[in-house]
């Protein structure tokens, strides 16, 4: 049992609902977390995710479905876990540690919110901004994607690797 978790993505076909994005499962991930002193977010995370769902989960369930909306208030959590407070060390928390902390939750923030971008073009533009090259490695579905990413859902996930699973869909 390992403290690591990440916020994945995938890419369906509309109409056949076939994943058109990477190996097995399709899933490639945005952001990850590797270390238990990241413990608080998995907790807040499923708060958030419980917001919008119509069944409370707990950090122990799996899967947690939700909207596309709950991973953007998500990245706005992780945003303000990017500067903590003083009285949020403690012996065993010293300033270095508050700096791995902030400056992963920076990175992951930026990623987070740079992916949050992408899907807004697609949505409201239709048009991709290179996701397609990140996520799908067939030439021809990539070509497909390109001409009309509209066509195409994203379904999201945390890869829980304490408890299982928590996946986020775009809604249909």
């Amino acid at each position: 049992m390992g403290f690591d978790f990440s916020i994945q993505a995938r890419i369906k076909d509309k109409l056949t609902g076939e994943v058109v994005s990477g190996s097995y499962s399709g899933y490639k991930e945005i952001c990850y977390w590797g270390s238990r002193m990241f413990l608080d977010h998995r907790a807040t995370i499923i708060e958030i995710c419980n917001k919008y769902s119509d069944y409370q989960y707990s950090v122990e369930s799996d899967p947690v479905i939700v909207s596309r909306s709950a991973l953007r208030e998500i990245c706005a959590y992780i945003f303000r876990r990017c500067c903590i407070s003083d009285n949020e060390l403690i012996n065993e928390n010293d300033w270095q540690w508050r700096e791995c902390y902030e400056i992963t939750n920076i990175d992951m923030a930026i990623k987070l919110h740079d992916f949050l971008v992408s899907l807004d073009y697609i949505e409201f533009k239709n048009t991709d901004t290179g996701l397609a090259g990140q996520f799908i490695s067939d030439p021809q579905k990539r070509v497909l994607f390109e001409q009309n990413p509209q066509n195409y859902e994203w379904e999201f996930r945390i890869d829980n690797h304490y408890s299982g699973d928590v996946i986020f869909t775009t809604p249909k």
